[in-house]
């Protein structure tokens, strides 16, 4: 565990959130949680009825929204590939390793590992995901979203 945790540094104690592992302030706090939340969200297939049934998107921006829709929007084939709705993905649990700020913009990159209830399909290509979490019209949204790595800051 030791491992995954961060050089962030904040004046706040560690998260009492059992699922972030670095210490950070209030915005990086509720930042991490959108990340959580929508990635529980998306990538359990569990709790989904159809194609049209793509949770999590209230968490994301317009300018993303459709893209990820029509990318999860594969309910029926899913459940045809693994043999039932009992197999399809159900994630257990999101654990946020950073949370680093994004210079000129209130954003932040959040990068998480996910961990599936491993008696169902475990997406392994879908277990350390980086997002970008912007502070838009009052509310934090994903902005950027990398299913298949963990982001770097820009290099300046």
């Amino acid at each position: 565990m030791a491992a995954l945790l961060s050089g962030c540094s904040s004046d706040k104690p560690a998260a009492k959130n059992d699922s972030i592992l670095v210490e950070v302030n209030d915005e990086q706090r509720a930042a991490a949680e959108v990340a959580q939340k929508f990635l529980k969200a998306v990538l359990t297939y569990s709790n989904r009825t159809s194609d049209e049934d793509v949770k999590g998107l209230e968490y994301v921006d317009q300018a993303i929204h459709a893209g990820l829709k029509k990318q999860f929007a594969n309910y029926t084939q899913a459940v045809q590939e693994v043999g039932g709705k009992e197999k399809l993905p159900e994630v257990q649990d999101v654990k946020v390793v950073d949370v680093i700020p994004m210079p000129d913009k209130k954003a932040y990159i959040v990068n998480t590992i996910v961990t599936y209830n491993p008696n169902r399909l475990v997406m392994d290509e879908f277990t350390k995901v980086g997002t970008v979490v912007t502070f838009e019209n009052n509310k934090w949204l994903i902005t950027t979203v990398n299913f298949r790595n963990q982001l770097a800051p820009a290099k300046k």
